[in-house]
């Protein structure tokens, strides 16, 4: 069992031309929604979860699972600015400094959320 951190969510985005297609065809439970990207950069770990209409999927990775697994969902314009940070982060480089500044410039000074999990 791995012991409990301190994750901040660094991105989070709406996948709004997909829910629009998904609407039109009834499919709303069907389709990934939303995605989120939390960093725990003590711990060096990743959480990426997805969400449909019904319900939320995630669970904390390493960085590189993150980018081997879900870099469809990366690449949409809400997660494109995290991945060079992954890739860093994969690198065994610490990017603490960098994300938050990051952050902080998208929006307007402000710190992430954070929770331990």
């Amino acid at each position: 069992m791995r012991a409990p951190a301190l994750f901040s969510k660094v991105a989070r985005w709406r996948r709004d031309d997909i829910v629009a297609a998904a609407q039109a065809e009834h499919r709303l439970g069907e389709i990934v929604l939303e995605c989120e990207v939390w960093i725990a950069f003590d711990t060096r770990e990743v959480a990426f979860s997805q969400s449909d209409a019904k319900e939320t999927h995630g669970g904390i990775f390493t960085a590189d699972y993150v980018l081997a697994n879900w870099m469809r969902f990366l690449e949409e314009p809400g997660g494109r600015w995290i991945i060079p940070h992954l890739q860093a982060m994969a690198r065994g480089e610490d990017v603490r400094s960098a994300v938050l500044a990051d952050y902080a410039w998208q929006h307007g000074g402000e710190v992430p959320e954070t929770v331990v999990w």
